[in-house]
């Protein structure tokens, strides 16, 4: 209650290990290369897509994905 929803869910929703249910065409290692250009373009956008959620899943806030 009171948090996000949305881009959150639907982001790391499918993703439940480090090695499977990963989209077929999208290799892990190229996940925090990607991660970090869309940040490096549009911080804001980044925010809001991942980042926002990935700080909650590790239980920190306000930190980047470098």
């Amino acid at each position: 209650m009171g948090l996000p929803y949305g881009y959150h869910n639907f982001l790391y929703g499918w993703i439940d290990t480090a090695d499977d249910n990963w989209p077929p065409l999208m290799a892990k290692e190229w996940v925090p290369v990607m991660f970090k250009l869309v940040e490096d373009i549009k911080p804001t956008l980044a925010y809001n897509f991942f980042t926002e959620a990935l700080n909650k899943r590790l239980g920190v806030d306000g930190q980047n994905i470098s």
